[in-house]
């Protein structure tokens, strides 16, 4: 429960220890000198099979933040609220602040395991339309489902950066490694 001043963990039990992840719920970690703490950890899958784990960080004056840890490395996430210019679904690129984004991917993503506090309402099973796009190391992602649209911008995160923040909470024997 994010809705007070101090972040609860609020549903946890038999469903957390199913799946061993990089980062456990209620972990904190000291970013700029601002303590976050790990509030909610999803896993998802594409059509392909691939498969990577979000984390859902929360300060109470600094918000939201995600880690996604992937087989392309680990990347910090954050919803934008400005958004790029976005012409089609069929569109190429995107722009924002004058800047060109290509697009890399889109593919459906679901939900196949979710535990902890999320600022909206996941299960598993659920599913949204990713489309990513990218400029140098940074990229963007837009999620569209039947109810609504969010963009994130999101840079790469080194792991020696990740085991900074969160010291031995980061678990390496499941921490994906950085391509």
């Amino acid at each position: 429960d994010a809705a007070g001043p101090q972040a609860q963990i609020l549903a946890s039990g038999a469903s957390v220890e199913q799946v061993r992840t990089a980062l456990p719920l209620g972990a904190s970690a000291t970013v700029n000198k601002v303590v976050w703490r790990v509030i909610g950890a999803m896993t998802r899958r594409d059509n392909e099979g691939s498969s990577w784990t979000e984390y859902l960080l929360y300060n109470t004056t600094g918000g939201f933040f995600w880690l996604v840890d992937s087989e392309q490395g680990w990347r910090r996430s954050s919803v934008m609220a400005t958004w790029p210019q976005w012409p089609s679904l069929e569109a190429d690129h995107v722009e924002l602040d004058q800047a060109s984004y290509s697009k890399l991917f889109d593919y459906p993503a679901t939900v196949t395991w979710a535990a902890g506090a999320f600022n909206w309402r996941v299960a598993a099973g659920d599913v949204v339309q990713v489309y990513e796009f990218q400029r140098g190391q940074a990229a963007l992602a837009a999620e569209l489902s039947a109810d609504e649209l969010t963009w994130s911008r999101s840079t790469p995160v080194a792991l020696d950066q990740l085991r900074a923040w969160f010291g031995a909470a980061l678990r390496g024997d499941v921490a994906r490694k950085a391509p």
